[in-house]
């Protein structure tokens, strides 16, 4: 009953049973806390964990492992018959309050309404059938499902701040037209937070002239020291020219470092000099404030027609002018007219309303803050210069020499131009 207690005031005598020989690594005392610690581990997907949680909608047949690749394979169609529930007995896991969403993560699902439900978490049961807070298809096809448990009504067991999974069955039913592969089922603080941790970090290589642009829908990305990223918006001065203002990113309050929300085209550029033509990481991150002030560029995840003759937008690219002049960073046609456009995977452009870019053929582009505009003189949008090079019908720019150019019409210094 003391504090202090003295292991000599008599026998401890204990019993266990083997079935041939045992050996015992340990004989002692623990606290509470320490014993929790020692019999339950954080929770970790391990795919042979999961198995039918009702045998009239799916049966063990129709369920196949991967343990290799960490997957289950349903074959099994039919409304919410992707059903799932986990081997809480022989498990000891549990996860913190800051995991506040269920996840799975799959392909080959039906994510219409009414075709997931959750119907038992850790237990509990509330007579009911609960849709998914959230569903997102990322681009390489993975589906996300998500519950945030808080708001399900099935939160009974789960009020402490570390929570075991053992107090009862976790039991989900999913929807597929042929098969689903699930590669996750678990919690997370939230969807990105779940995307964040399952993606490749980003390689960005930035040019001798200091510039690239970039687009990832799927998660937010860290901005790496070095590197500044930024937003753009257009406006028309009293000269009738158009320019670009790009706004730099800044990291929010307490944080070291800025992050680009997901779905968020932007530019990049390098701080200085020493730091331009290299290649840069962008790691994927959770978490991510909402952008103040407009933002006008668009982005493309997959190379994407974004216009064919469009009446109502021209579309402008980033990149230098014809010459390649490293000062010359702006916006330029793509295409003859400016009213097709092609975008290229995880590349940017900047649709602007045919009404405001009249027939300007570029724009400068201004850094806030800084006075000097890119090398582009603010082009007019009653008087554009036409831009100089050699482009295909489709607008894409060509080193080669006239002379050297196969058959064809192509666009030469701004004309139409027929090579026999």
């Amino acid at each position: 009953s003391a504090d202090t207690c003295s292991l000599a005031t008599g026998k401890t005598i204990f019993g266990l049973t083997t079935d041939s020989a045992a050996v015992i690594s340990y004989i002692g005392y623990v606290s509470e806390d320490e014993l929790w610690d020692l019999t339950h581990e954080p929770y970790q997907f391990v795919c042979t964990e999961w198995s039918s949680g009702d045998t009239e909608r799916v049966t063990a047949s129709e369920i196949t492992y991967d343990s290799d690749a960490n997957t289950i394979t349903v074959a099994k169609t039919g409304d919410n018959n992707v059903a799932l529930t986990h081997d809480y007995s022989n498990t000891l896991y549990y996860w913190t309050s800051d995991l506040e969403y269920l996840i799975i993560a799959a392909k080959g699902l039906d994510l219409s309404s009414g075709k997931s439900y959750l119907w038992w978490l850790n237990g509990k049961n509330a007579n009911s059938q609960v849709e998914p807070t959230s569903t997102t298809t990322l681009s390489d096809g993975t589906q996300v499902v998500a519950w945030k448990i808080a708001d399900t009504g099935l939160n009974a067991n789960l009020s402490a701040d570390t929570c075991s999974l053992a107090k009862g069955k976790t039991i989900f039913g999913l929807t597929t037209d042929s098969s689903a592969v699930i590669s996750y089922i678990g919690f997370a603080a939230s969807v990105d937070h779940y995307v964040a941790s399952v993606s490749d970090p980003v390689s960005v290589t930035i040019t001798s002239a200091g510039w690239t642009s970039l687009h990832y829908g799927d998660y937010n990305l860290q901005v790496p020291e070095g590197v500044t990223a930024y937003t753009v918006a257009t406006s028309t001065g009293d000269d009738n020219a158009l320019t670009a203002t790009a706004t730099a990113i800044e990291p929010a309050d307490g944080a070291d470092y800025a992050v680009i929300p997901k779905g968020t085209a932007v530019l990049l550029r390098a701080t200085d000099e020493l730091t331009a033509s290299a290649t840069y990481t962008l790691t994927p991150v959770g978490d991510a404030t909402e952008l103040s002030g407009a933002n006008e560029l668009r982005g493309c995840d997959a190379q994407t027609t974004v216009a064919t003759n469009s009446t109502d937008c021209l579309y402008y690219q980033f990149s230098l002018n014809s010459s390649n002049e490293s000062t010359s960073a702006g916006f330029y046609w793509q295409s003859d007219d400016g009213r097709s456009y092609t975008c290229n995977a995880h590349k940017v452009y900047l649709p602007v309303a045919s009404s405001v870019a009249s027939s300007a053929k570029a724009i400068s582009l201004v850094i806030e803050g800084e006075e000097q505009a890119t090398a582009i003189a603010s082009v007019s949008a009653t008087t554009p210069a036409a831009p100089q090079g050699i482009y295909t019908i489709a607008g894409q720019r060509l080193a080669a020499d006239p002379q050297s150019l196969p058959a064809g019409l192509y666009i030469i210094n701004g004309k139409k131009t027929l090579i026999k």
